[in-house]
C-alpha cells in the first residue's frame, strides 16, 4: 500500500509542474512607471504618445503611469485618466477604448520595458 501512495506522489511531483494550469503568468506591466524616454518616428501617426509627453508630470519624484491587471491610470497636471487594457502573453498590450491600439511590450530588466507601437514609435518606462 505504501508503496502505491509513493508512486502516485512521485508521479504528481513530475506531471503536476509541466501543467499549463499550474503555471501562473505574470504581467510585466504591473507596477508604477515613469517615462524614461521616447523614439518617435517619422512617420508616426500614434498621438498617445504626444499627449503622454505633453501630461508628464514635472515631479520626477511621482509616477506617470500605475499599470493595474485591467487598466492603465495616467498621473497628468490636469487629474488622473483611467484606461482598461488586456495584456496578452507573450507580449501584447491592447487598450480597450475606442481606438483599440495595440503594442508590443518587450522587458530589457526588472525596471526597464519598452513599448511599442505598429508604426514602431517605442516609449520606454522605468520602473519606481
Amino acid at each position: 500500500m505504501k508503496i502505491k501512495i509513493l508512486s502516485a506522489f512521485a508521479i504528481a511531483i513530475f506531471v503536476f509542474p509541466s501543467c499549463n494550469w499550474l503555471k501562473q503568468k505574470t504581467n510585466p506591466l504591473v507596477g508604477s512607471w515613469k517615462i524614461d524616454s521616447l523614439n518617435i518616428t517619422k512617420d508616426s501617426n500614434s498621438i498617445v504618445y504626444l499627449l503622454l509627453v505633453m501630461a508628464k508630470q514635472s515631479d520626477t519624484t511621482k509616477a506617470d503611469l500605475a499599470f493595474t491587471n485591467d487598466s492603465v491610470v495616467l498621473f497628468t497636471r490636469d487629474g488622473i485618466e483611467r484606461t482598461p487594457y488586456v495584456f496578452t502573453a507573450p507580449d501584447q498590450l491592447i487598450f480597450k477604448d475606442s481606438t483599440k491600439e495595440q503594442f508590443t511590450v518587450q522587458k530589457i530588466s526588472d525596471s526597464l520595458i519598452t513599448v511599442t507601437s505598429k508604426d514602431s514609435t517605442v516609449l520606454y518606462l522605468k520602473k519606481i
